[in-house]
């Protein structure tokens, strides 16, 4: 699997544990670790591919390095744009029409400030 593949799959698991950050321990931060690790190796800034649980369904992040993951999950009306710009690699452009053109009811954003995954609570002195 590439290093796409594996930063692809680490979004969807990213996501898939928003909905368990109440628990103590965080299950998001080796994984958003991982993801940083593997997009500060190729150089990249941004990440997208489809939800392969839900059609339709796309998932797309953008990375500030050592600063914040920003992820967007949306089902998009028109998929097949979607998959034409993944497949010519435009992850940021992704990003940005799941952003800003979505269907508004199936949208999910996440803000992860210090890209080190989801926590319960935060920690002292930090925002």
């Amino acid at each position: 699997m590439t290093r796409v593949g594996y930063g692809s799959l680490a979004i969807v698991l990213l996501l898939s544990v928003a909905a368990t950050v109440a628990a103590q321990e965080s299950k998001s931060a080796p994984l958003a670790k991982q993801l940083a690790a593997a997009m500060d190796a190729a150089k990249m800034d941004s990440i997208a591919a489809a939800d392969p649980t839900q059609p339709g369904t796309f998932v797309a992040a953008l990375y500030f390095a050592n600063t914040q993951f920003l992820i967007v999950s949306a089902k998009y009306t028109v998929p097949q744009l979607l998959n034409d710009r993944l497949t010519k690699k435009e992850y940021r452009d992704v990003y940005i029409d799941l952003n800003s053109a979505s269907v508004p009811e199936s949208k999910v954003f996440i803000e992860d400030l210090a890209a080190d995954g989801l926590k319960a609570k935060r920690d002292e002195n930090q925002p």
